[in-house]
């Protein structure tokens, strides 16, 4: 990971610092600059507020669990398809693999057993990679990707020393 080189916000967190502590030989800054703060607090919170016909009680009733096999098969072909350019998408059998393998781990963000958004992480000791990251197209923009990222970082990825997300327009 000491080749890759994160967006200025990533690269001055405390996960960032301590995942590539060992790894590097210049420690990043500790605190991002304010305008860095004020970017990552916005990203946290949510661009939208009760868009697509999402209320915050629905947001409220987000629950967030490890997906079963066959909703990882269905996301696969139904959304990941969808959410992610064909050169970016590993085979299904890659997934697969890693599963098997407990290298990877997949998370739904859910209302109802509705997957409103889905985490397809790559798992390295305690640390984690978050690979595929993506909220419903009809719900985007109400605040479910914010809710569920915090929901998962408090939750069933609480104990990894660090998390990486990247994010792409």
């Amino acid at each position: 990971y000491s080749w890759w080189r994160p967006p200025k916000t990533i690269y001055q967190s405390p996960f960032y610092h301590r995942f590539t502590r060992s790894a590097t030989t210049k420690s990043p800054p500790f605190a991002p600059e304010a305008e860095d703060q004020r970017h990552l607090h916005l990203a946290l919170r949510g661009r939208g507020h009760g868009f697509s016909g999402v209320g915050e009680e629905m947001i409220d009733q987000l629950k967030v669990r490890e997906l079963r096999v066959d909703e990882i098969k269905t996301l696969y072909n139904e959304r990941l398809t969808r959410d992610f350019p064909p050169d970016e998408l590993k085979p299904f059998t890659m997934i697969m693999s890693a599963l098997e393998r407990d290298a990877y781990i997949c998370y739904g963000a859910l209302v109802e057993e509705s997957i409103l958004a889905y985490a397809f992480s790559v798992k390295c000791g305690n640390d984690a990679l978050i690979d595929y990251y993506a909220v419903r197209e009809d719900v985007r923009d109400a605040g479910i990707g914010s809710r569920f990222i915090q929901k998962l970082i408090s939750g069933p990825l609480q104990g990894m020393n660090c998390v990486l997300l990247e994010v792409e327009d």
